[in-house]
């Protein structure tokens, strides 16, 4: 009973790390949900549209943001943000027409500026290059598998993700050649053709209202909350099994007790029973 109970209230204690662990990880994907469903780091054109407010323009077509559903691995988030710039606010639209109506509200009414990205404009950006170094990846590798298809895709077609900043630009003098649209690290740094370089310490402060890193943040946490709950359901499940042996050896503890006091009355009538047969003799 006592090694049980010393157990019983080890299992509990660790169960309230798990309560408090939970709790934390609930309240910030309710943040990010919350977040997410006042479309933080949108300009005002593209919340009007995400909100509604542009449905006559749509004329029942739908308009979703170019990151809605795009899995990046997290490691790439920072790059995948620098290539994409202000097209991480764009929302797709089906075709140029629907675009162009859009714009024209956005414009009569001053609600504000906003990215589209035309689906049918798309064209694809040819075959990827053979014989990159080590340190240069197609930026297309930094989604999930699944994610091939997604519209964002497109937008990473003849982008690049490199190791090092020094160590692409050193590959870009010696091989100036090399057809790229944008270039960036797992940092944020980021080389666009024009031959502008972004670069230098890189503050978190913007993560907040970083779309790409949000929605990578909303997908881990949903997934780690899911691994939190079943384990939270595991050791309420050992705590309820540890009960049950903890009543169980109890219970044997009252009936070795009344087997006790049962010998124990035996054994003192017995006595009684001897101390008047010596008093008889």
């Amino acid at each position: 009973v006592t090694d049980l109970t010393r157990e019983f209230r080890d299992a509990q204690r660790k169960l309230q790390e798990i309560d408090r662990a939970l709790a934390q990880r609930t309240a910030r994907h309710r943040l990010l949900q919350q977040l997410q469903e006042k479309w933080e780091g949108f300009g005002e054109g593209a919340k009007a549209v995400l909100q509604g407010r542009l449905d006559a323009a749509l004329a029942g077509a739908k308009a979703t943001p170019i990151t809605h559903g795009l899995e990046v691995k997290p490691e790439f988030g920072k790059a995948v943000e620098a290539i994409l710039g202000s097209a991480a606010e764009a929302i797709s639209v089906s075709d140029l027409a629907t675009a162009q109506r859009i714009l024209a509200q956005l414009d009569s009414e001053q609600i504000g500026s906003a990215v589209l990205h035309v689906s049918e404009a798309v064209r694809s950006s040819g075959a990827e290059p053979g014989g990159l170094p080590g340190f240069l990846r197609p930026a297309v590798q930094a989604l999930a598998q699944d994610a091939a298809g997604h519209p964002a895709a497109g937008i990473l077609g003849a982008c690049y993700i490199a190791d090092d900043l020094g160590a692409f630009l050193d590959y870009w003098k010696a091989n100036p050649g090399f057809v790229f649209l944008a270039v960036a690290t797992r940092k944020g740094d980021l080389v666009d053709r024009r031959g502008l370089v972004y670069g230098g310490h890189h503050s978190g402060r913007k993560s907040s209202n970083s779309i790409v890193q949000r929605e990578i943040d909303l997908r881990e946490t949903a997934r780690s909350l899911v691994d939190d709950q079943k384990l939270h359901d595991d050791q309420r499940a050992a705590i309820d099994a540890l009960a049950a042996r903890l009543a169980a050896a109890e219970q044997t503890v009252e009936q070795r007790r009344a087997e006790v006091l049962a010998v124990t009355q035996t054994a003192a009538a017995a006595q009684a029973e001897q101390r008047n047969a010596q008093r008889s003799a």
